[in-house]
């Protein structure tokens, strides 16, 4: 066996302790700080100058804004009571429509604000593909450092070992120095493999966390879309009782009791009309058995539909005549 490198060289390009604790930190430089703008002394500055010539225009424009009020005023004063207002033709959805000068001013409004509403939301939409590209590329960077940690533990690990196996009382009495480097090279290995694992526990349990976090996002987003198939399963204990006969079915068909708890609201949905489905045709067939049992003599006459329960009109009817064409009727009522 070659012998190992003394004073704590990792041997095979081990990283150093420091390497562990500096992986992940923002590498993100701040912005370049823009240098002060000077003033020659006893001359006006820049911003001195844009200030007052910004003085001068804004009172300018109060000058002339005052002046075009006292016009429109005169104007209004002179305006004829019946004449008609001025009316703008614009064109919505290949149509030509005729607008007042209000309407237009409102028009223009509302376009302005779902143009801007348009925009945030786009900019919102952008900036978080970036976060998550950020966020993807944090993580692969993460598993890429996981890696090279895991198969650094296994080599030092391997190295710790050897080192341990020839301190031996042998070389102690016949070589005590060369025992002692090779005890203090042992023990910095030790001491980086330590390390090591340390930061991949982290590594380890950050995966948990984010693991957590998005099953929970998971559950709550499947829950949304549930709801929005199944509406009455808002009202808590209605949806706890089918919840429940959903299980039992499903233990029925063959599914283990803890297998049945999907995390699809797709496979949900799919399993609850199977249920009622095979709820239907049970039904179906109680009520064909009572009919064949039935005295032959008795004429059936159509009973009359009782006043509506909550079901559809077809599936009651069907519950009293069982014939396949009501059947048909009423799954097309309940699935389509």
């Amino acid at each position: 066996m070659a012998p190992f490198d003394s004073e704590g060289s990792a041997g095979g390009g081990a990283p150093a302790a420091e390497d562990f604790a500096s992986f992940f930190d923002n590498s993100v430089s701040a912005d370049d700080q823009q240098p002060a703008a000077t003033t020659q002394p006893g001359t006006e500055s820049q911003e001195d100058a844009a200030a007052r010539l910004a003085a001068e225009d804004a009172v300018s424009a109060a000058q002339s804004e005052q002046t075009q009020q006292a016009d429109a005023a005169d104007v209004d004063a002179n305006a004829d009571p019946d004449a008609q207002p001025q009316k703008f033709t614009v064109e919505v959805d290949g149509k030509p429509i005729e607008l007042t000068a209000e309407q237009m001013a409102e028009h223009v409004k509302n376009g302005m604000r779902q143009a801007d509403y348009t925009k945030k939301t786009t900019e919102l939409a952008e900036q978080r593909r970036a976060t998550e590209a950020q966020q993807a590329e944090a993580r692969a960077q993460r598993d890429q450092y996981a890696a090279k940690l895991d198969a650094f533990s296994q080599q030092t690990n391997y190295e710790v070992n050897a080192l341990r196996a020839q301190l031996t009382d042998e070389l102690l009495q016949s070589d005590p120095l060369s025992y002692m480097q090779i005890q203090r090279t042992a023990d910095q290995r030790q001491a980086q493999l330590q390390q090591a694992q340390q930061a991949l526990q982290q590594i380890n349990e950050q995966r948990t966390q984010e693991k957590a976090e998005a099953d929970r996002h998971h559950a709550m987003d499947q829950r949304e879309k549930l709801l929005a198939k199944i509406p009455e399963w808002k009202d808590e204990a209605k949806a706890k009782a089918e919840v429940s006969q959903l299980k039992e079915y499903l233990v029925q068909q063959g599914y283990e009791p803890g297998e049945a708890d999907f995390t699809d609201h797709r496979s949900v949905i799919l399993a609850r009309k199977a249920m009622q489905y095979d709820a239907l045709m049970a039904r179906a067939k109680a009520t064909q058995t009572k009919v064949a049992a039935a005295p032959p003599k008795v004429a059936r006459t159509s009973a009359p539909v009782p006043a509506n329960d909550g079901r559809p009109t077809s599936v009651r009817r069907f519950e009293q005549t069982g014939s396949r064409e009501d059947a048909a009727a009423a799954f097309a009522d309940m699935f389509g």
